[in-house]
């Protein structure tokens, strides 16, 4: 089967890496809101879910300093299912049908069409979204939208350049880019406030991410199916 290739370019500033906090302006800001609502809110929610995703064809561009620009369009490998895996928790709080939710996403991209530049281009410590959601409810599915920020642990070699900066806490993370989803989640409860669920979404985001010399604007579009345990409590 011929996936079509799916353009989607968002323009990233070329600014130093104090701008690239711009980027959790709308977080804070949607957070800051979800607390003055959540206020005497009587319902809350813990889940903890796994899943894999299908990522689509999506242009990469790597930018070094002396060389020639490479743009191409990237296919990546997730391995969801191996250390460490693709795992997501969220914890929120409802009224009425409605309501607010801090989420993680953690996923890995792996590029797997490697030009001859490019030696390896990954990020398996973590290609990290931070949603934060408003979610609605009705009888049968809860439906959620987000908006966020990609958190990145950028691990590549280009042109035989190995990529190694210290990042956040010294732990080689960074904050990368925007992010959104949208999402229709199922439950079947179990016992009381227990509940088994299978979530399907969908995420987009565009990150700048360090290369020697330089750096890379990674967009993705990715498919996710999710399944794992939740615990609603008053």
């Amino acid at each position: 089967m011929v996936v079509p290739e799916v353009n989607f370019v968002i323009f990233i500033s070329e600014g130093q890496n104090m701008k690239r906090l711009l980027y959790i302006l709308p977080v804070a800001v949607c957070l800051f809101t979800a607390t003055r609502t959540a206020s005497g809110q009587r319902s809350w929610s813990f889940d903890l879910h796994l899943g894999d995703m299908y990522c689509f064809k999506m242009p990469l561009t790597i930018e070094q300093e002396g060389y020639e620009k490479l743009r191409f369009s990237a296919r990546y490998r997730t391995e969801s299912f191996q250390l460490p895996v693709y795992y997501s928790w969220k914890i929120g709080t409802s009224s009425e049908k409605r309501g607010w939710e801090l989420e993680l996403i953690h996923m890995k991209l792996i590029l797997k069409n490697n030009p001859p530049e490019v030696q390896y281009f990954a990020m398996t410590h973590g290609y990290n979204n931070i949603f934060v959601n408003r979610k609605w409810e009705t009888d049968h599915i809860i439906f959620r939208a987000g908006m966020g920020a990609i958190l990145s642990h950028p691990e590549n070699t280009v042109r035989s350049m190995t990529y190694n900066e210290p990042g956040i806490l010294k732990r080689g993370y960074h904050i990368s880019g925007p992010a959104i989803q949208v999402a229709a989640e199922k439950r079947f409860r179990i016992f009381k406030g227990l509940y088994f669920s299978f979530e399907a979404k969908v995420t987009a985001s565009v990150a700048r991410v360090g290369v020697v010399e330089g750096h890379a604007v990674v967009n993705h579009v990715g498919m996710n199916g999710l399944f794992g345990i939740g615990y609603t409590f008053d």
